[in-house]
């Protein structure tokens, strides 16, 4: 009798652990299949830029539910396959969503990315003042128009006169940028001769082609060059019509040795250009 009982005994303490276990099994599975989903979810928009935003929470939810579901199968509680699908899906939409932003950032930075932005913009600017200027209006019998100015060049004075930017090279001085690598400051005074506020800025990208050094087989265009402050350059201030300012460009030199090149344009659409060459 006493060993009956205590059979009874055990097999009713074993009944419910036994139970227990494809209980546990199907949660582990069900995060499993579940961080599958959402990495699955997640992969295609991480490829599409502003779109793969939103793959980001779902890549971060998945990534999470997959480590749980692998960590809850190697105790023996469900299969891993689901976990691991999940978190690796999840994982690569997470890295891509990153890499691109991260890339997207660094071509933002780019200085001769900013360069062709703030170009683009100047030209848009410089042509909206140019549709304007040529509109005529009339007054009864009279019609008023801008009077055009032809770009000149004095090489004595180092000023460069456009339609709508006057332009004197105070002087150059060679220094250093951020990186410690050899730049060169172009000093300057500036005037708007237009109608509207301008952006410093814009208004030497309206008369200032570009520097360049000729190396004896390439003529290589300079890039902004960044700097670690110091001077005032007053490129992002806005000046008013008529007024005059001096300021600062920097260009990253590709040799200290080779004379610099600036090449004056009256404007973007313009095809006659000054060359004022210094050495360094």
């Amino acid at each position: 009798m006493q060993e009956n009982e205590t059979t009874g005994t055990t097999q009713g303490n074993l009944q419910p652990a036994a139970a227990s276990q494809p209980a546990q099994g199907n949660k582990g599975k069900g995060l499993g299949i579940a961080a599958m989903v959402l990495g699955i979810l997640a992969v295609p928009p991480a490829f599409i830029p502003l779109i793969n935003i939103l793959s980001f929470p779902l890549a971060i939810v998945g990534l999470i539910l997959g480590i749980v579901a692998i960590i809850l199968a190697k105790g023996g509680k469900g299969p891993k396959g689901f976990g691991i699908a999940g978190a690796i899906l999840s994982a690569v939409a997470l890295i891509v969503t990153i890499a691109m932003y991260a890339s997207a950032a660094a071509v933002a930075n780019d200085p001769e990315v900013r360069e062709a932005i703030d170009r683009v913009q100047a030209a848009a600017s410089q042509a909206a003042q140019s549709s304007q200027s040529s509109a005529t209006t009339t007054y009864g019998s009279s019609t008023s128009e801008k009077e055009t100015t032809e770009a000149a060049f004095d090489e004595a004075t180092k000023t460069f006169t456009g339609k709508d930017t006057t332009i004197k090279i105070d002087k150059t001085v060679v220094g250093e940028d951020y990186s410690g690598k050899p730049m060169l400051s172009v000093y300057f005074t500036i005037t708007n001769n237009g109608d509207k506020d301008m952006l410093v800025q814009l208004l030497y990208y309206d008369v200032v082609g570009g520097a360049y050094q000729n190396n004896g087989t390439t003529r290589n265009k300079l890039s902004m060059a960044f700097t670690t402050g110091g001077e005032e350059d007053h490129l992002q201030d806005s000046l008013l019509p008529g007024a005059t300012i001096s300021g600062i460009f920097d260009y990253s030199l590709e040799d200290s040795a080779l004379p610099v090149e600036i090449e004056f344009v009256d404007g973007f659409f313009s095809d006659d250009k000054y060359i004022l060459t210094v050495q360094p």
